[in-house]
């Protein structure tokens, strides 16, 4: 009878309702969301300096702007979006494009 109840016992605690039980207990959700929000806030926290590592201030126009490459930069004071006395600060390493932008003195596109 000993061994019988032992068996018993075995195959209730691996039945595969029970590992169902013990997954979404009470904590589980909220473990898993927990997981999920630190995840997302890593990610953003690692992907978003990488995306803006040149940084403009300027005088006139928009005041201020990042971007991803200094070609980018050199794009958009071209473009006139910056204008006036203007400050670029290179924040971290950047890729540039092979064909480089050249920065217009007039602020205008030729």
């Amino acid at each position: 009878m000993e061994n019988y109840t032992r068996q018993a016992d075995y195959q209730r605690s691996a039945s595969p309702e029970r590992e169902c039980s013990m997954r979404s207990g009470p904590g589980w959700h909220n473990n898993l969301m927990k997981r999920f929000v630190l995840t997302v806030a890593f990610l953003l926290f690692c992907l978003v300096p990488a995306l803006a590592q040149v940084s403009v201030s300027a005088t006139g126009g928009t005041t201020t702007g990042s971007y991803a490459t200094v070609n980018a930069a050199f794009a958009a004071i071209n473009a006139g979006t910056h204008t006036g006395s203007i400050t670029i600060n290179v924040t971290a390493n950047t890729t540039e494009p092979a064909t480089p932008t050249p920065l217009l003195a007039s602020g205008t596109a030729s």
